[in-house]
Formats: C-alpha cells, structure tokens, sequence
C-alpha cells in the first residue's frame, strides 16, 4: 500500500491500480444541515472508516423514520478494513478468530448497538445516542431517529484508533415517515 497526499486525501492502489480516497475528514458543519425533503428523495452519503463523525448534512426530527442502505455495485463499498481486519459495512468485523476476540474487548467499542466496526448512526456527535443503521433483512431496513439534530454516521470502533482504518461505504438515505408523535423512542437520554 502506498499512501500519497496529505492526510487527510490519501489513495491506495490495488493489483487493479483503482485509486481510492481513504479518508476524508472534511465534513459539512452542523449549520449547514438541512432536512431531506418529504417527497422521498434519496440521498447519498459517504462513509469513511476512519473518520469519527461523518456527517450526512441532514437535520432529522425525533420519531421521523428513514430508510438506511448500503449502495449496492462497486461504488458502494471500498476496502471497509478496521487496521488488517477485514470488514463488512452491515456486519462489521469478519471471521471466527476476529469475532472472538471482539466479545472480550467489546467495553472499548464506542456503541453497544452494533458489531465492532459496523457503520452506527448518532445524532449531534453524541456516543450516549448511537443506533444500528444498517440491516441485511429489508423488513429491518428503516430507522427511527431518537432525537432531534443532525445525523451522523461511524465506523463502530475504539475511540482514538481510526488512524488505522481504511476504505468507505456509500449509504442511501430516504426518509419514510415524518415525525409521529405517538412513536416511543428510548434509546437515547435527553
């Protein structure tokens, strides 16, 4: 692997020679978040693994629901690798070996809510409030937002060790419901 540019826009190149961008760390600021629209539209956001907070500049409601994927084809997901394990978006680490020692290192992951180096979601740059984004069964697909902010996602990983992370995952974002206030949410503390 050679890493070239600064930091913060590296690439890697593969037996195929396909550049790729491991990580970018520029974000959109909360302030200049905005709703998606109500009409079902789609919006796509990148992932990066080794990004703490990844914003997908969406301001979302409590109750509202969305429907999180993953984008499917080539494009969809590159090199999801947590240090020299490799990794899967929905899933997160792969393998017996890695899944083992996971269990008895799970207290330094950052969310209990999902597998160690699964994409999470949070809402305004909080661990206190982190949820499963992602599902393999479409039944599981949508997403009740817990809390009113702007909508973020992470690799599921050990805070201060993203230095270390490679690749990224394409999310589709669209939201499905607007907030309904009879919906009970409680996984976040406010």
């Amino acid at each position: 692997m050679f890493l070239v540019g600064p930091l913060t826009s590296c690439s890697i190149y593969s037996a195929h020679q396909v550049e790729e961008p491991l990580c970018n760390l520029n974000n959109t600021p909360e302030s200049d978040s905005i709703p998606l629209n109500t009409d079902y539209s789609v919006k796509e956001v990148r992932v990066y693994g080794c990004n703490p907070w990844n914003s997908s500049g969406i301001t979302v409601q409590k109750n509202q629901r969305y429907e999180i994927k993953l984008k499917e084809g080539p494009t969809g997901t590159v090199n999801w690798v947590d240090g020299d394990v490799i990794s899967d978006p929905v899933d997160g680490w792969k393998g017996f070996y890695n899944n083992f020692k996971g269990w008895f290192i799970q207290s330094y992951k950052r969310s209990d809510h999902t597998n160690w180096y699964a994409v999470t979601g949070s809402v305004s740059k909080d661990d206190d409030c982190t949820f499963s984004v992602l599902s393999k069964f479409p039944e599981e697909a949508a997403v009740t937002i817990p809390r009113n902010g702007t909508l973020y996602f992470f690799a599921n990983d050990m805070k201060g060790r993203y230095f270390n992370n490679h690749g990224y995952a394409v999310l589709e974002i669209k939201r499905i419901q607007d907030a309904d206030e009879g919906a009970n949410q409680t996984i976040c503390n406010d």
